[in-house]
């Protein structure tokens, strides 16, 4: 739904998708980053810690907003992390699963080359779902440049009778 809304409400409106797209570029960054250092399992943790982190800032910026329509585009970022965190939860099943074929079988079985596998499937969920919240921020910051909300955050939250 589009909305009359002041120009001085876009740019914060727009900080939110901006912000989740800067997460997602350093997101790409860290990857490598872990991997060049050596750090091992535990270094996937840290683009985990670095999302959570991005979006508990989100989720504390919601309350804080001047206007509806930019507590709306907070509102949208955080709605978008859901999907990050899914492709998050689906890699660390599949390593999980990686780590406890590795850990339970013979040196020399072929139930080794399963979990050297599923590593290398098991990252995949995590850089599609990267790759689909570029595009799916990128939309919303255009909706926000068209003064535009989601028709579903406006039936969850109603806009002011002044805003419409």
């Amino acid at each position: 739904m589009v909305f009359d809304v002041e120009a001085s409400e876009v740019k914060p409106a727009k900080n939110a998708h901006e912000l989740f797209m800067v997460s997602l570029g350093a997101l790409l960054l860290l990857g490598p980053m872990t991997i060049f250092l050596e750090m091992g399992r535990i270094s996937l943790l840290i683009p985990l810690l670095f999302s959570s982190a991005f979006a508990l800032y989100t989720y504390l910026r919601i309350p804080h907003s001047q206007s509806w329509f930019i507590q709306m585009h907070w509102r949208l970022a955080l709605r978008n992390y859901r999907w990050l965190f899914l492709g998050y939860a689906i890699t660390s099943v599949l390593l999980i699963g990686s780590w406890l074929i590795e850990t339970t079988s013979h040196t020399d079985s072929p139930a080794q080359l399963l979990a050297i596998a599923l590593i290398r499937i098991g990252l995949m969920p995590t850089i599609i779902m990267v790759f689909a919240c570029f595009v799916m921020e990128n939309g919303a910051l255009n909706q926000a440049l068209r003064h535009e909300v989601p028709e579903g955050l406006v039936k969850l939250f109603p806009p002011p009778e002044n805003s419409v």
